[in-house]
């Protein structure tokens, strides 16, 4: 492999692309993907109170109008674990080595 992969798709592209990245910008864009994988196991969905006058508003023939505050943050119901086979603390842990090698090779 040369360079970073486009995509992880399992736990050992993470592990691969970790072992691949030698210079300051390949580790922080892996970083940065890993940060990217980790908030893909929390989604946004509408507030059950927001369910209810959006469907309100369907049946009055009006387009309910939204605003951030009524959606909430809930864990995915297929998480980064299910789809990747890697957990989200084995991805913080990856994130803190490649800090660790940033910082040294920032020296």
């Amino acid at each position: 492999m040369v360079g970073l992969p486009n995509y992880l798709a399992t736990k050992q592209d993470f592990e691969n692309a970790f072992d691949s990245c030698k210079t300051i910008t390949d580790m922080q864009a892996l970083k940065r993907k890993f940060e990217g994988v980790k908030a893909q196991d929390k989604i946004k969905v509408l507030k059950e109170s927001v369910l209810a006058k959006a469907a309100k508003s369907a049946e009055d023939g009006k387009e309910a109008e939204l605003s951030a505050d009524d959606f909430e943050e809930i864990t995915a119901p297929v998480g980064v674990k299910d789809r990747f086979g890697i957990s989200i603390t084995e991805i913080d842990a990856l994130i803190e080595k490649l800090n660790k090698k940033i910082a040294e090779v920032s020296k």
